[in-house]
């Protein structure tokens, strides 16, 4: 980038994509300025403040510290120093079925807690050793793909005889993860009940659609589990640090009206001004930017791309705190209870306690193509909805957590989709971008180059899809 001609860039949305891509274009030299409709930076990573302290509204954990991952590879260019502030999470998350299953950091450990669901200990161990050195490829392959959906078929050769697991393993382009796994372990209902857990807070799906690609880095992702001591927050503020260190200029509380394009000349209009730039990179959603462009291949590309996203995710989320907290030997707990036993059909409850363990983010995931739309427009039904769910996030962790009894806990707020579209302008408040269930459903993401040299887009939506580590990357994409 240091030949290029240095531009003025607009970035539309501040999540963590957006704060990426800020950072690393004010770090080569071009005038960049970051657009936010609301008080605070982070988005569905994001925070907000009460008085006991600042709580993470979405995404509780980071992951892509280990070696050249994303996550490590913009601590180093920025200098955001993560390496030393970021706490390891060992257990990386604590799954709870009527017992306890901790995923720790090492292979040997994990296996270990695998074998208490009937697998042989010895198969179990050499399949996620196999796993590990295929994930260590699929990392390799990411840094390579900025040019998505083109992709140079001589680098990914070569990336392929630098990482021969790969080549030797095309099954995980063409299988799911259920299809994928040894008969010995498919044939094992506990086991593949526990990987289906674990890949809903991974990958938003279960083995039996999750391609196998995706549920293997999925599977590891505890090893790479991490914990700001100040949650999101502090994480994102060293985002903003570095932006501001290298003269970005970050504007909140500005919402994006309309982006006008004539003659090579791009004109972003606000609530509170008007920029001309050279490049916008959207950090938003597809729908979002579809009603403010007027640019007829960049239309054609989003309206083809909403009509293949499918299958719609929604979060019920809920904010709890400890007055009085104890100590824990996790930070993470998934909770599996029966969907059926519960008005609200939900299956898990994630919890993500804070630092201090003081306070607690619990997400659920529910399906949007049913009848939410008539619940949330009923006030009644609306208010029954988010009591019920309170009262299930409480009395679940006071039943699995012998430390604290039902009144430790303490409500702060309950979060919908209905919550979620107000803040992040999704029509039906969805999270978590696409869910792909298939290598090809790949090609529904968004381009991270839309349009040559004038429009990008970063986020959960754009390529390589949804989580932190991969908006990170995606943010990368739109500089090679």
């Amino acid at each position: 980038m240091g030949d290029q001609k240095k531009s003025h860039i607009v970035i539309i949305g501040a999540g963590v994509g957006g704060l990426a891509a800020a950072g690393l274009w004010s770090k080569a030299g071009h005038k960049v300025t970051l657009l936010e409709s609301h008080y605070a930076v982070g988005g569905c990573a994001g925070y907000f403040r009460r008085p006991e302290g600042a709580y993470d509204v979405g995404a509780t954990t980071l992951s892509g510290m280990i070696g050249n991952r994303p996550l490590a590879k913009l601590s180093k260019d920025l200098g955001l120093n993560l390496e030393n502030e970021l706490v390891p999470c060992d257990p990386g998350i604590t799954l709870w079925d009527q017992e306890f299953i901790h995923l720790r950091k090492g292979i040997d450990e994990i296996a270990q807690e695998f074998s208490q669901l009937g697998v042989d200990l010895d198969e179990i161990k050499e399949e996620l050793k196999r796993w590990s050195e295929i994930e260590k490829g699929l990392w390799s392959f990411l840094e390579h793909t900025g040019s998505f959906p083109y992709l140079d078929p001589l680098k990914a050769l070569k990336v392929g005889l630098e990482n021969i697991d790969l080549l030797k393993n095309p099954a995980i382009f063409t299988k799911t993860f259920y299809e994928f796994l040894p008969q010995k372990f498919k044939e094992n209902q506990k086991f593949v009940k526990f990987i289906n857990g674990l890949l809903l807070v991974s990958t938003q799906q279960t083995s039996h659609t999750c391609p196998a690609f995706m549920g293997i880095m999925g599977i590891m992702y505890p090893r790479d589990t991490w914990l700001h001591p100040q949650g999101m927050m502090g994480f994102c503020q060293k985002l903003v640090e570095a932006i501001e260190k290298f003269g970005g200029e970050i504007r909140l509380r500005e919402k994006c009206l309309k982006v006008d394009y004539k003659k090579d000349q791009i004109v972003v209009h606000t609530n509170k001004d008007v920029y001309q730039c050279d490049k916008v990179i959207f950090n938003i959603h597809p729908e979002l930017v579809k009603e403010m462009v007027d640019h007829c291949s960049l239309n054609t590309i989003y309206a083809k791309k909403l009509k293949q996203k499918g299958e719609l995710w929604g979060a019920m989320t809920a904010y709890l705190k400890i007055p009085n907290p104890v100590k824990l030997s996790y930070q993470y707990l998934q909770c599996h209870i029966d969907a059926q036993k519960n008005r609200l059909g939900i299956g898990t409850l994630f919890y993500s306690f804070s630092n201090d363990s003081k306070r607690v983010t619990v997400s659920s995931h529910i399906n949007l193509n049913g009848d939410f739309d008539s619940i949330r427009e009923n006030k009644d039904k609306y208010l029954c909805l988010k009591q019920e769910y309170a009262q299930l996030v409480r009395e679940t962790l006071a039943m699995v957590c012998d430390e604290l009894n039902l009144e430790d806990i303490w409500l702060e707020s309950v979060g919908t989709p209905k919550t979620f579209r107000r803040y992040t302008g999704r029509a039906r408040g969805e999270v978590g971008g696409l869910i792909h269930n298939s290598t090809l459903s790949l090609l529904r993401l968004i381009p991270n180059k839309v349009v040559k040299d004038k429009f990008y887009h970063v986020g959960d939506f754009s390529f390589p899809g949804q989580g932190i580590v991969s908006v990170i990357q995606s943010a990368y994409n739109t500089l090679e």
